[in-house]
């Protein structure tokens, strides 16, 4: 009986082993419709004026351009200046600019006018449903099955289907 004692009290004694097992299942499915929308960049007023060996009686310039009650249409006029060239110049040089920027839009442009801006991109909407030339209709979807099988239909343009499924199976000791 002694000789069995040992092995008894081992295994009696003997600590379990821990391990910590994580599985996870995550699917998702999202589905998007653009909205229609309008990007415009105004340009605005500029002047400037340089020059060599010039006399200058009046600078150039601009002032702001109003509507009938007073509030600023964004449009500048333009004033030109009086330069002579000077009397003992033996070269001499002017430059005058004036850029004549948008005029302000104060109501916006609705989808498919074109604003007065110099630069405007206009995008319609997106489509639930598409058709073909061929008739065949198809309506933006997505589902996931339960085991993970993905299917997602287009939908018209302006739209986005993504399906997703990610599994994890992770082990610590």
């Amino acid at each position: 009986m002694k000789r069995f004692l040992p092995i008894l009290l081992l295994s009696g004694f003997s600590s379990p082993v821990m391990a910590d097992i994580t599985h996870s299942i995550s699917s998702s499915v999202q589905l998007n419709v653009n909205a229609a929308a309008t990007q415009v960049e105004r340009i605005g007023n500029s002047y400037s004026v340089s020059g060599t060996n010039m006399d200058v009686t009046t600078l150039g310039g601009m002032t702001v351009g109003t509507d009938d009650d007073g509030n600023s249409t964004g449009v500048a006029s333009f004033t030109a200046g009086d330069y002579a060239v000077a009397d003992d110049a033996t070269t001499w040089a002017l430059t005058e600019n004036w850029t004549v920027g948008d005029t302000i839009d104060s109501t916006g442009p609705d989808i498919g006018d074109i604003s007065p801006y110099s630069s405007q991109v206009s995008t319609a909407g997106g489509s639930i449903t598409f058709t073909d030339d061929d008739d065949n209709t198809s309506t933006l979807a997505g589902a996931i099955d339960s085991v993970g099988g993905i299917t997602v239909t287009p939908g018209g343009a302006g739209t986005q289907a993504i399906g997703q499924v990610t599994t994890s199976l992770t082990i610590f000791q």
